[in-house]
C-alpha cells in the first residue's frame, strides 16, 4: 500500500497543469533569483509533476514521475511518498537538482491552481465525487483513493469532449463555384 502524501493542490506554490513556459514566465516575472521555485502538474502523463527552479538566471525543470508502487521520484532520485514531501527533502539536499529550492514562488492570493483549462482543482474535485457518485458498486474512500487515477481519466475525457472545437464540424461552401473572368 503507497503512502500517504500531502495534496500538492493544497500548496500555495502549486500552480496546477501549466506549460513549461507558464512556469517560467512566471518564476520570470518574480526575478528568477536562485532557489525560486513553482511545483506543477504535467500536461501527460497524467499523475507526474514537474518543479521549475531558478539557478543562474536560468530556469531548469525535472520531472517527478509517479512510480508503479504510488511514489514519486526525480530520474535516479530517491522515492518520496509525494512531490510535496520531495521538494522538502531537496530543500536541504541538492541531491540531483543545479540548485535547492529555497524560495516558493507562490501564485497570486486569488489565483487558483489549474487542473484543466477553465478547470480549478475544486471544480475537478467536485467533478470526480459526481463521476463517482453514479459508478456502480464504488465506495467513495477508495474512488477518490485507490481509484482516483481511473477517475481523473474519466472526467478528463468528458472535459475534452464539452470543448467547442471537438464538435466544429467542417461545412463546404454551397453554390456555384467561382469562376474567374
Amino acid at each position: 500500500m503507497a503512502a500517504r502524501f500531502n495534496k500538492p493542490s493544497a500548496s500555495p506554490f502549486f500552480y496546477g497543469r501549466i506549460t513549461r513556459e507558464e512556469a517560467e514566465y512566471f518564476l520570470r516575472e518574480r526575478g528568477s533569483e536562485e532557489g525560486l521555485f513553482l511545483l506543477r502538474e504535467s500536461i501527460s502523463p497524467l499523475g507526474n509533476y514537474a518543479i521549475s527552479i531558478c539557478h543562474n538566471n536560468n530556469v531548469h525543470h525535472y520531472s517527478i514521475e509517479k512510480r508503479l508502487d504510488g511514489q514519486f521520484m526525480i530520474a535516479e532520485g530517491k522515492p518520496f511518498p509525494g512531490p510535496l514531501e520531495l521538494i522538502e527533502h531537496h530543500k536541504t539536499t541538492i541531491d540531483g537538482f543545479v540548485t535547492k529550492p529555497t524560495k516558493a514562488c507562490n501564485r497570486a492570493k486569488f489565483q487558483p491552481a489549474i487542473a484543466f483549462r477553465g478547470m480549478t482543482y475544486t471544480d475537478l474535485e467536485n467533478e470526480l465525487l459526481k463521476k463517482a457518485e453514479k459508478m456502480k458498486n464504488v465506495r467513495m474512500e477508495t474512488a477518490l483513493g485507490a481509484q482516483r487515477d481511473h477517475l481523473m481519466v474519466m472526467v478528463a475525457k468528458d472535459l475534452h469532449t464539452q470543448m467547442p472545437w471537438f464538435h466544429w464540424e467542417y461545412q463546404p461552401r454551397r453554390g456555384r463555384p467561382e469562376t474567374g473572368s
